[in-house]
């Protein structure tokens, strides 16, 4: 009997332990509640005290909106975060990262706005059309080496907080391929396992619908887990802490089970609030910004006990400057060279809807500005260029709306060429351009790679630079101009169209095989195959009252019943191809001759000369 009531007192003392044991847990686990919740509205008040001096910060308004605030209603000199932040939301953009992509539609989103139309970007279908076949997506919109991990985590964290259609299955896919042995996610593939990116890889992994009982997640949680509790001291930051407390929450794990410096992750996070409700970086620093939105989401998410993500909700429909599609879409690039010869740079754009570009230079320590004439935006200057790279801002009425990266083609060695295009009722374009360019673009912005600087690089140029309209057709594999100045080939429904002389002899080959030289003369008409030009030889003395007389040949002959112009005057040649007037008032005339039948050239416009009458 004795050693029975021995027994039972033994068995009722352990009893009594174990309560003990839960009661004090329970107590441990509502206190380490309570100081989070009191750390969180500390911290929630330092980034609100911190938007009137510095405004809201990209992630603050994320962390903001996850706690529910309308960002609004919290204005800088008067001003909202979506307002003072547009202009550099697109600059940002402009770098194509993956990642400017999935924070912007966080930041968006949680302004209340849906980044679906985003002063006319589609920031979603572009992120989402980045993903590739295999289910990555690219570290760059428009990339191609593919080396990082948390550009597709934080697409998946995006487009799983606005509950978008993607190739889920794919994205998830893809990232539990490139968990390592270990359990944790590297940054870079392939390489070594990191505790930030684990725990966000499992943030998103979360979000798809896996949880701690998945083989995936529960493998890096265990590595999360196991490592946390050896990690050398140089490597504890409260943003490590933070992100590993908002796996452990997201997954639903045991919180118990995550122990650093022998205490509970609550407890150690915690240790690096400062007085003012931000937190530090390490213990010892400074109050960071990072650090303290970081940990200011990942509290959000234990006092929540669920994934904060969740709580930015999406205002479908709700567009911030609505752009219609075509109009923010309808710039096209016409030129983009840096004479290396002269140092000197040539951008053009074409754009009927936006009014002025500011164009950065050197990592943008330099900004040229251009307004749009007639639809043409112009940049040239001399200019000593440290790099190609170019940043071209778009505005319409001083607001940015598009911004679009670019590098310039370098040409080592550029020519002087004197271009002139004849139609059959004048003169389109006679004057000197520079060219060199092997890239040659046509108004919609489509591009031709010449072997060599060629002819129709200078008169593509010649036609840009003085906006006037042409178009090309690349049906043989090689540019052929089909149309200039609404004058189209076949016109006279015949086999006349566009053509082209070099120092007025017919070349073997079509002008985009053609090399040009310095000083070459191009010439480009309209008309049938095998017209000749005419020339022009002003004879006798040019006196005022005096017989004026203008020798019309071809070849070397001479042209009866050409026209000779002399400035409004018409005069027809006789059978010596000659042209004489008496010009009675003094004034400086433009002369010329031609030779149409019934519209229809005979002969190329011979080019023109002035003469001057004292």
């Amino acid at each position: 009997m004795k050693n029975l009531g021995k027994r039972l007192l033994s068995l009722l003392l352990i009893i009594v332990f174990m309560i003990s044991l839960n009661f004090n847990a329970l107590a441990s686990s509502k206190s380490n509640f309570n100081n989070a919740k009191t750390a969180l509205n500390s911290s929630l008040k330092y980034l609100l005290t911190k938007t009137k001096t510095k405004g809201i910060q990209d992630w603050d308004a994320i962390a903001l909106a996850m706690a529910g605030y309308k960002l609004d209603n919290i204005k800088f000199n008067e001003k909202r975060y979506i307002d003072l932040k547009s202009s550099d939301i697109l600059k940002e953009l402009s770098y194509n990262w993956t990642t400017s992509y999935a924070k912007h539609i966080l930041t968006i989103t949680a302004s209340g706005y849906d980044p679906r139309n985003f002063n006319g970007i589609d920031l979603v279908e572009i992120l989402k059309s980045s993903q590739l076949s295999n289910g990555k997506f690219k570290d760059m919109i428009n990339g191609t080496n593919e080396n990082f991990l948390n550009g597709h985590i934080w697409s998946i964290i995006a487009l799983e907080t606005l509950k978008e259609s993607y190739n889920r299955s794919a994205a998830i896919s893809y990232l539990e391929k490139n968990q390592n042995k270990d359990g944790g996610f590297p940054l870079v593939i392939s390489g070594k396992s990191d505790l930030d990116i684990t725990a966000m890889a499992i943030t998103a992994l979360t979000m798809t619908g896996r949880n701690k009982n998945s083989a995936s997640v529960n493998k890096a949680l265990n590595y999360l887990k196991n490592n946390l509790k050896k990690l050398p001291k140089e490597q504890q930051t409260a943003e490590t802490i933070a992100w590993i407390l908002q796996a452990a929450v997201s997954s639903g794990d045991d919180l118990s089970k995550y122990i650093i410096n022998n205490r509970n992750i609550i407890n150690e996070l915690l240790l690096y609030k400062d007085k003012t409700g931000g937190f530090k970086h390490i213990k010892s620093g400074k109050v960071d910004d990072i650090a303290t939105n970081q940990v200011v989401r990942s509290l959000l998410s234990y006092v929540n006990k669920k994934n904060a993500y969740k709580n930015i909700i999406c205002m479908r429909g709700n567009y911030y400057k609505a752009i219609n599609r075509e109009e923010s879409s309808s710039f096209n690039i016409l030129y983009s060279s840096y004479f290396k010869d002269v140092k000197q740079l040539d951008l053009i754009v074409k754009s009927n809807y936006y009014d002025e570009a500011n164009i950065l230079l050197n990592g943008e320590k330099n900004l040229l500005i251009a307004k749009s004439n007639n639809g043409i935006i112009k940049f040239s200057k001399n200019f000593n260029l440290n790099n190609l790279n170019y940043r071209l801002i778009l505005k319409k009425d001083g607001k940015v709306l598009k911004v679009v990266l670019g590098n310039f083609e370098p040409v080592e060695k550029s020519f002087i060429t004197k271009v002139r295009v004849e139609a059959p009722d004048k003169t389109i374009f006679d004057a000197e351009v520079r060219t060199g360019n092997k890239i040659v673009y046509d108004l919609q912005g489509k591009s031709y790679v010449t072997a060599k600087p060629s002819a129709y690089a200078a008169l593509v140029r010649a036609l840009i630079e003085n906006n006037i309209s042409f178009s090309v057709n690349y049906d043989y594999g090689a540019p052929f101009i089909n149309e200039i100045a609404e004058i189209k080939s076949g016109s006279f429904g015949g086999w006349d169209g566009w053509m082209y002389m070099v120092n007025y002899a017919e070349p073997n080959s079509g002008m985009a095989d053609y090399e040009i030289k310095d000083n070459d003369n191009i010439l480009v008409y309209y008309g049938d195959w095998g017209i000749k030009p005419l020339s022009i030889e002003i004879l006798g003395d040019i006196k005022l009252n005096s017989q004026v007389q203008v020798k019309v040949t071809s070849n070397g002959s001479a042209v009866k019943d050409a026209i000779v112009c002399f400035g409004e005057n018409r005069i027809n040649t006789n059978e010596e191809g000659i042209a004489t007037i008496v010009l009675d008032q003094a004034g400086i005339y433009k002369v010329y001759a031609e030779k149409n039948i019934d519209g229809k050239p005979m002969y190329i416009r011979s080019e023109s000369k002035y003469i001057e009458i004292k």
